[in-house]
């Protein structure tokens, strides 16, 4: 009810606004509507119909191609439609008026004459033609501007979407190998297991309340992996040394458990043993944090541990930043950089 009343009030404004715009067009062309007042009403009476009529049908015209033909995918059609459309209405909407009113009407020979017929439309025909080239031009930028905007949203909402998969990724992944190194230890001390379990509870614990962020600060991150070594040195004792070399600050921030799943990775993926210790070094340089060990990869690779950590990295950070997750391999090292998303100045 309230959409047809505003439709309604813009109808009588815009046609109140027509006819004041029209009125004193059709005088231009019309000399002895100057000295004669009775004409110059009836001339001017006319040419603010025509213009009403015009405007009108035009608009009216074109709200019906619009259903018709596609600005988007068949921007032509729908041109052509729109310029072949509104010169037939114009040209027939200006015959039927001006022989209705000048040859029925019995109106003087001067103006029901062609020439005087042809006088009084030109102004209108002139105009209209602008307006619906206007009319049209505009059409199309707005159907091509919302189409980039609902194109913008369809991506964006994708890509919240596959973001909210990705992040649900960590929370089985991280439990799943947390609970194959209590499995490891449940067997061998008891007291070691339940120490294990505490920490494991806080961990995870840290993991629930991350797990909707897009980023969080370096500190807490830092202080989270600090637990999570202890968990895994409780498992690897002397073969496994994590150096963590990174100053305090509040200001950076990074992709929750980003830190985790790299440390993690290298853990999974590279022989750990008092013979061979793996040496884990975390560290700043450049705008990255860096996560490098030392190469010394398992002989037969777990097939069913793919790196879905360094791969759900890599993708997190590509709906967050521009810049991109660095991976380099070269011996004797295997490192990681992870861009510095925001830095408070």
């Amino acid at each position: 009810m309230a959409t047809s009343t505003s439709q309604l009030r813009y109808h009588i404004i815009s046609t109140f606004w027509i006819a004041l715009l029209g009125f004193p067009t059709g005088l231009i062309f019309c000399e002895s509507c100057r000295s004669d007042f009775s004409k110059f009403i009836t001339i001017g009476i006319y040419s603010a119909i025509l213009w009403i009529v015009l405007w009108k049908g035009n608009e009216a015209l074109s709200l019906w191609l619009d259903l018709k033909f596609d600005w988007v995918n068949t921007p032509l059609k729908r041109l052509t439609a729109g310029i072949g459309g509104h010169i037939i209405f114009t040209v027939l909407a200006i015959l039927f008026i001006n022989f209705t009113i000048f040859r029925f009407m019995g109106w003087d020979q001067e103006i029901s004459s062609l020439g005087g017929i042809f006088n009084l439309s030109a102004p209108p025909v002139i105009i209209t033609i602008i307006i619906s080239t206007i009319l049209t031009a505009r059409d199309f930028f707005l159907s091509w501007r919302q189409s980039a905007v609902n194109e913008e949203k369809i991506k964006k909402e994708l890509a919240v979407t596959k973001y909210e998969a990705l992040k649900n990724q960590v929370n089985p992944h991280f439990l799943f190998n947390s609970l194959n190194v209590l499995t490891s230890l449940v067997y061998k001390d008891a007291d070691l297991s339940a120490k294990f379990i505490k920490k494991l509870s806080e961990v995870y614990r840290y993991v629930l309340e991350v797990k909707d962020m897009q980023l969080n600060s370096l500190n807490q991150e830092i202080s989270f992996l600090k637990s999570y070594i202890f968990l895994l040195k409780m498992r690897h004792q002397e073969g496994l040394d994590v150096q963590i070399h990174v100053v305090d600050n509040h200001d950076i921030k990074i992709v929750p458990l980003s830190l985790q799943m790299l440390v993690e990775n290298a853990v999974k993926h590279n022989v750990v043993s008092g013979e061979q210790p793996l040496t884990i070094e975390v560290f700043r340089e450049n705008g990255y944090l860096v996560v490098r060990n030392n190469l010394q990869k398992k002989p037969v690779k777990n097939a069913s541990t793919p790196e879905i950590g360094l791969s759900n990295i890599i993708a997190r950070y590509a709906f967050l930043t521009d810049n991109e997750v660095i991976v380099n391999e070269e011996p004797p090292y295997f490192e990681v950089k992870l861009p510095v998303l925001w830095i408070k100045e």
